[in-house]
């Protein structure tokens, strides 16, 4: 893999924007957005469910559907308005979200009759691109490697902390689904408890190894891809149709121990 750089920049509100790049990032920053407040979500226990749920009231007033001309995700300086990126140009951006559903050192909130806890956490907004009409699907290969590790380095960060217990990059595709900016960016939750789904796997992977045991036993028919590094596969029990695992051959504890030639092989 090319030599990766990072540069960390502080932002007026005192949070880190993240620049990640094959190419050292020097240039001035043009003007910032305003300050927003932080925000303050909470969570309340669930009975009927055993499960904590997280309210953000902040979450009602992000930025939703802006003409093109207007996104938030484009590199600002280019613009003749400020923007997340407050640059002419950059590779892959990571920021906090403005509108978190997480966000450590909150006040405890008091509900009623209800269990209630701070919604502590971490919410980050990962821009693949500064172009605004990119797919993931469209990217070359570098690019694509750039944006693993540069979920790695954010996993390995994140997880270190100790109020957090489970971290997890996602990308929404379609309105549908929640998508309010058609910039081509994801997401990435860093929980202070495990979710419930994942707990299951957990608890299931601690009674057998199910992923060794599939990929020695797995039909050549659901294989998508495969090289000495990695499998692509629809698993035989899918939930869903699109279903595909990727699976490294080699036992790690995180993305954080690839070598280049498994984040070539991912990406």
């Amino acid at each position: 893999m090319k030599k990766i750089y990072k540069r960390k920049f502080k932002r007026n509100d005192k949070r880190q924007l993240l620049l990640y790049g094959y190419e050292e990032h020097t240039e001035l920053n043009s003007t910032e957005l305003d300050i927003t407040p932080l925000p303050t979500p909470h969570m309340r226990w669930n009975p009927s469910r055993e499960e904590w749920v997280t309210y953000s009231a902040t979450r009602k007033v992000r930025t939703a559907f802006p003409p093109k001309e207007y996104c938030p995700l484009c590199p600002g300086a280019e613009l003749n308005f400020p923007t997340e990126i407050p640059f002419k140009d950059f590779e892959v951006a990571i920021f906090p979200n403005r509108w978190a559903s997480f966000n450590t050192n909150t006040e405890k909130m008091l509900v009623d009759g209800l269990d209630v806890k701070s919604s502590d956490g971490e919410c980050e907004v990962v821009v693949y691109s500064p172009n605004h009409s990119d797919t993931l699907a469209q990217m070359s290969l570098d690019r694509i490697e750039l944006l693993f590790y540069s979920w790695s380095d954010r996993y390995q960060n994140l997880l270190s902390k100790n109020d957090i217990k489970y971290v997890m990059p996602f990308e929404n595709r379609g309105e549908e689904c929640g998508v309010t900016l058609h910039h081509p960016h994801g997401q990435i939750y860093a929980f202070p408890f495990i979710p419930p789904v994942i707990k299951k796997e957990i608890d299931a992977f601690s009674k057998e190894n199910f992923i060794l045991k599939l990929m020695k036993n797995l039909e050549e028919k659901y294989y998508v891809y495969q090289d000495d590094f990695v499998i692509a596969a629809v698993p035989p029990f899918a939930r869903y149709a699109y279903e595909i695992w990727i699976i490294p051959k080699r036992q790690i504890p995180g993305p954080w121990q690839f070598t280049d030639q498994e984040y070539k092989s991912f990406a």
